[in-house]
């Protein structure tokens, strides 16, 4: 089997909105429970959290990427944590498919604010091809974003349609429907956080 991008786009476009969607929904329940946990030291306070929703969800999006399209296994799969089947996943492959479970866990963690997000990104060395971030406590039912070739979709989640009809009905964002904005925030550029 021949990997190819659109191909694998596709396959994530179909079998991603749905993992998300449930991760985020665990993610928000164990969030009320003391789950943090030791172990992590990259050198960084704002990276080093972990806490027993980063294992859940990793856990439960590596099963769901293992157990969908089979080409998503002919991919690298680059996972935050050390958990969940990734022996599943291609050693060695042009693409790779990037996972943070629960991205901003020391906010999650701490209670200290509704940002944290559970993102998947296909890339390869020199380019991204998918995102999709799904935040489930920004907004009344969690909030979108998804980008793949020229598409760029972001909005509230619709839990009355499934997770592929929300994203598929919200609309496109152009140059006239944008916000301005400059907080733009680029992981692996923390050193130089304040």
């Amino acid at each position: 089997m021949s990997l190819s991008v659109e191909r694998v786009v596709e396959a994530l476009r179909r079998s991603t909105p749905s993992l998300l969607r449930w991760s985020g929904a665990i993610a928000k329940q164990l969030r009320q429970f003391n789950i943090a946990l030791d172990g992590k030291s990259s050198g960084n306070a704002n990276t080093d959290a972990l806490t027993l929703a980063d294992l859940t969800v990793q856990e439960l999006v590596v099963a769901g990427l293992r157990d969908a399209d089979p080409i998503l296994r002919e991919c690298r799969l680059e996972a935050e944590e050390a958990n969940g089947d990734l022996s599943a996943f291609a050693t060695d492959a042009p693409l790779t498919i990037a996972l943070d479970p629960i991205d901003g866990t020391k906010q999650f963690r701490d209670r200290s604010g509704d940002g944290y997000a559970v993102m998947i990104h296909l890339r390869d060395d020199s380019q991204l091809y998918y995102s999709l971030v799904f935040a489930p406590e920004s907004g009344p039912t969690g909030t979108w974003t998804q980008t793949y070739g020229t598409t760029v979709k972001t909005g509230s989640d619709d839990t009355s349609k499934t997770a592929f009809d929300c994203l598929e009905a919200l609309p496109l964002m152009t140059a006239s429907n944008r916000q301005d904005s400059k907080k733009i925030y680029l992981i692996r550029f923390q050193k130089n956080d304040p």
